[in-house]
Order: structure tokens, then sequence, then C-alpha cells
């Protein structure tokens, strides 16, 4: 019995360190406003991924997708996303992520949008071809931080707020958008090559 408790200890012992490894996961709070409706939750995402935020190698274009959990038809559970295509200096994400911090000014997508701070953004709900593409307004990254780093992934937290005029793909209304996001949680894998 003695030999059985000391190895329950020791894997006791070591699930814990295993556990003290894993970086603690933020609560992520979400509100939005849509054409004069509010909508708000927190989710908690294990795996790191309240938010899709992305830059290919190489690339100037950092894409931040803040998607919301909102009641759809019927009752059922439905996504309402806001999408940001941002210009930034060439690898910032991985290079230097705090300094995305800033205002960034959103516009009307146009082919040759290249300057760094300006960007597009749309709205969706599950279907692209029922989109609220922004004609004017801005996102502010309040904050952008990578809390951790293992192996080849990085851990990161960003906040900000933004605030956008909008027409429907579909028929051509507009409507104003706005919302925030706190603590919203992403993870970079590292370049495998």
């Amino acid at each position: 019995m003695g030999r059985d408790r000391l190895k329950l200890l020791a894997l006791a012992a070591m699930v814990g360190f295993v556990a003290g490894c894993a970086p603690d996961v933020p609560v992520t709070r979400y509100s939005l406003q849509v054409c004069g409706q509010e909508h708000s939750s927190q989710v908690r995402d294990r795996w790191w991924g309240s938010l899709y935020v992305a830059q290919l190698m190489g690339d100037s274009e950092l894409v931040v997708g803040v998607p919301l959990a909102v009641p759809g038809e019927g009752g059922r559970p439905a996504t309402l996303t806001a999408q940001f295509h941002l210009t930034t200096l060439e690898d910032q994400l991985r290079r230097a992520p705090e300094q995305l911090k800033g205002r960034y000014a959103i516009g009307a997508a146009q082919a040759g949008r290249s300057r760094p701070g300006e960007g597009a953004a749309v709205l969706f709900r599950e279907q692209p071809e029922d989109a609220l593409r922004a004609s004017a307004g801005e996102l502010v990254i309040d904050s952008v931080e990578i809390v951790r780093r293992e192996d080849d992934t990085a851990y990161g937290v960003m906040s900000g707020h933004y605030r956008f005029e909008a027409r429907s793909d579909a028929d051509q209304s507009t409507c104003a958008i706005a919302g925030s996001f706190k603590d919203g949680t992403f993870k970079l894998v590292g370049d495998s090559s």
C-alpha cells in the first residue's frame, strides 16, 4: 500500500505541475449593437480562440474576426461575426504584436488599399451573402499582448472597440454597427518550415 500511495502522490504532483504550466484563459466579453439591436455575451475558450486573428507570413494584411453568439431563427443559436481586414506592417502580428495597438480607419473595401492603419470591415451571420459591409468608421485596438509562449505556440489577448456605418448586400439598406471585445484570446502557431 505504501508504494501505491507514493505513486499516486507522484502522479498527482505531476498533473498539478502540468496544469500549472498551461496558461490561464481569461473570460472574453463581447458587446455588439446592430441597427439598434443590442447583443452581449462572455465566453472562456479553453482552446484560446475566442477571436480569429491571422496574418500570413510575409503579408501586411491582418484579419481579426470577432464572433458573437446570438439567438437565431426559431430560437436556434447563431453567430454574428464582425470581420476586419486591416493593413499593418509586414508580419506585424508575429514580429511586434503590441504595436498593433491603435486606431484603424475603416472604409469600403477597395483594391490597392494598402496604407498601414486602414482597413475594411464586414458583419455577417454565418452566410457571407447576407453581409453588412462597412462604408466608414473605425476599429480601435486598445491592447494586444502575448501572454505566454510554449514550444512553437504563442498565446495572445486582444481588446478593442469599433463603430462603422454599413450597407446590406441584400437590400442596400444602411445602419450603424458598434461593438467591443475585451480579453479576446487567440493562438499563433509558429512556422513549421
